[in-house]
């Protein structure tokens, strides 16, 4: 969904949304009273699924979605500790001298900033609800730019501003929402595009800059900088999409900032801006460079991304939950609620109520980890899956199915 701001003219009513816990760029700030204006959710297929009985779905709290699976989020889950860390002894090492004190230095940005902004544009996109604005930033001279699905997604118009001022029609050539990409056209040949970097070179503590259009001010682009304070991170966002090989960072990333560059201090793009919490503060979320530019070459030229698909859901094992099904006390996996007709998961023969402890020896210990083992292969990919079912373990081999992104 666009990063939305109010817009122009006669309010136009917005559907009723929950409250969620991770951002892909609302409107505005949380305090504002704004609506956040987005196009009503497609209705889902209409498919057949088996379901895990009534009573034991009451001990069900939560419903993760995983790559590959179908079903309810927890929202912001994947990040969340479950426990503070013990305190140990440090061991000994060589004392830093009180004479050779730790220093920081302070960089200026400016050119940086100066050179970037021709290849980073604001675009609005309008859909039958309203106007939403959000960032992107030029793939190629003759048009190609890069921006979040969750931006141009539901657009039925999409216009592109460049910081000259001038203004462009775009057609959106491709997005991949699972991934949260898209691939906008505009008609020009003169355009300046951005150079990549390496996000595997990326270092915890290493500085770099976001640059967007934060809150759909008027204006030039607002340029942030802070530094890299993850790497590899996994996220459910509120559209129940699951987002990994994220980088974190504390430069500031607000609504707006959808689909805009993340550059190192050299001027390289590293990452595409996509999410953030209003609960939290300095914690926002890159799309890492490196496995983004494979999937934006491929939406370039209009080709349909494929993603693994098993098609299951499942749910975490917490107390109530295993005494329903009969396991042991400190059982960890995923319990498998529902089973798609037809899908993967069903020709196998996983079953509602079945624990998945391990796929291709990898442990199982939470929903998320089903969705990362499954993300990393291909469609036709043959898996062996570890299940306890009705205190047997059981090895049950999937052959994975296809969703479109």
């Amino acid at each position: 969904m666009p990063d939305y701001t109010a817009p122009s003219g006669p309010p136009r009513p917005s559907p009723q949304q929950p409250p969620q816990e991770w951002w892909d760029t609302p409107t505005a700030p949380q305090p504002m009273t704004h609506p956040a204006l987005q196009p009503p959710p497609e209705p889902p297929a209409k498919t057949n699924k088996r379901r895990i009985g009534v009573g034991t779905a009451v001990a069900l709290a939560a419903v993760a979605v995983v790559g590959g699976t179908v079903g309810g989020a927890v929202a912001g889950r994947a990040t969340v500790p479950d426990a503070a860390p013990a305190v140990v002894a440090a061991p000994d090492v060589e004392p830093t001298s009180l004479d050779q004190p730790v220093t920081t230095t302070s960089t200026d940005i400016s050119d940086l900033v100066e050179t970037a902004l021709p290849s980073v544009v604001r675009i609005d996109a309008a859909t039958s609800l309203g106007t939403g604005t959000g960032t992107g930033f030029v793939l190629s001279a003759d048009g190609l730019i890069a921006t979040n699905a969750h931006v141009v997604g539901d657009a039925v118009t999409v216009t592109v501003q460049f910081s000259d001022g001038s203004e462009e029609s775009a057609t959106v050539l491709g997005t991949s929402g699972s991934d949260d990409l898209a691939v906008i056209e505009v008609e020009r040949t003169d355009l300046v595009p951005v150079e990549f970097g390496s996000s595997a070179d990326l270092e915890v503590g290493q500085r770099v800059v976001a640059i967007g259009n934060s809150l759909g001010l008027d204006g030039s682009a607002t340029a942030t900088d802070g530094i890299v304070s993850a790497l590899d991170r996994s996220i459910v966002t509120n559209t129940g999409e699951q987002l990994s090989a994220l980088i974190q960072t504390d430069a500031a990333i607000n609504p707006g900032n959808s689909g805009g560059p993340l550059f190192t201090l050299d001027g390289k793009v590293v990452g595409i801006n996509s999410a953030g919490s209003p609960s939290a503060q300095n914690i926002g979320f890159a799309i890492a460079a490196d496995p983004a530019r494979e999937i934006l070459d491929a939406l370039s030229t209009g080709e349909p991304i494929l993603k693994p698909f098993l098609g299951i859901s499942s749910s975490p094992v917490t107390p109530e939950l295993a005494a329903q099904l009969g396991l042991d006390e400190g059982a960890t996996g995923a319990v498998v609620v529902e089973v798609n007709v037809g899908s993967a998961a069903e020709m196998a023969g996983l079953r509602p109520g079945d624990l998945i402890t391990a796929i291709n020896g990898d442990d199982i210990e939470s929903p998320d980890a089903i969705g990362e083992v499954i993300a990393v292969g291909d469609p036709g990919d043959e898996i062996t899956i570890d299940v306890e079912r009705a205190g047997e373990t059981q090895t049950i081999d999937a052959v994975l199915g296809t969703r479109r992104a």
